[in-house]
């Protein structure tokens, strides 16, 4: 869509209009009133930082992260398993040494995971989220890749398994909503811009960098 958008500010010869009426069959009318989801705060302060990943050290990075399993990891599999790496490592400091067991969920465009595909262009908030658990042992680059290549293809087995693509995704959020209420886990959240196209020129060129926040 914002592809869309840009193209047409620039008046473009090549505006790809988004799809309007492809998602209709698939996601049809439905009371959703006793559903919720909510995350908590306790009130505590939050920080925020920006790293910077070289894009050679991300390739260093895949490679250490690259197994039998997963012998080809995604540049946004490495990255996360090595900040998923690192928050544990300072829970687990801060517990002196004390584990968990640990669960990430982060989000994901779910148009050609749907049965059928569809295409990118159709318009929508067609974002969920997929879970990653690991057990208290498991520590290295590559287990958490592994890890979360099981809960991204556990994601897409349900969602295009069924004829239901709605209750799919609501499980999900509501095992979610769950993990990250629960004391005995440490539950993380991530997400990745990087194939939403959110890098749009708009005709001042295209922006450096783009940033999401989280309210509760």
């Amino acid at each position: 869509m914002a592809m869309c958008w840009a193209a047409m500010t620039q008046d473009s010869s090549q505006v790809v209009f988004p799809e309007i009426n492809s998602l209709s069959p698939l996601f049809p009318p439905r009371d959703l009133q006793s559903v919720a989801f909510q995350t908590e705060s306790n009130g505590e302060k939050f920080l925020t930082r920006r790293l910077v990943f070289d894009a050679s050290k991300i390739l260093m990075l895949k490679a250490k992260c690259a197994s039998t399993d997963v012998p080809q990891p995604t540049r946004v599999e490495a990255v996360t398993a090595i900040l998923w790496k690192c928050a544990r490592a300072a829970a687990t400091s801060n517990r002196d040494g004390i584990t968990k067991p640990s669960a990430l969920g982060q989000a994901v465009n779910f148009r050609k995971r749907l049965n059928p595909p569809q295409p990118e262009k159709c318009i929508g908030n067609l974002v969920s989220a997929f879970i990653a658990k690991t057990p208290y042992s498991e520590t290295e680059l590559k287990g958490l890749v592994q890890q979360l290549r099981n809960g991204i293809r556990e994601f897409s087995e349900n969602l295009s398994g069924g004829s239901d693509a709605v209750s799919a995704i609501l499980e999900t959020l509501q095992a979610y909503t769950d993990l990250s209420k629960r004391d005995e886990i440490d539950f993380y959240s991530c997400s990745s811009g990087y194939s939403f196209e959110l890098y749009a020129d708009f005709g001042w060129g295209k922006p450096t960098w783009v940033s999401q926040i989280f309210l509760h």
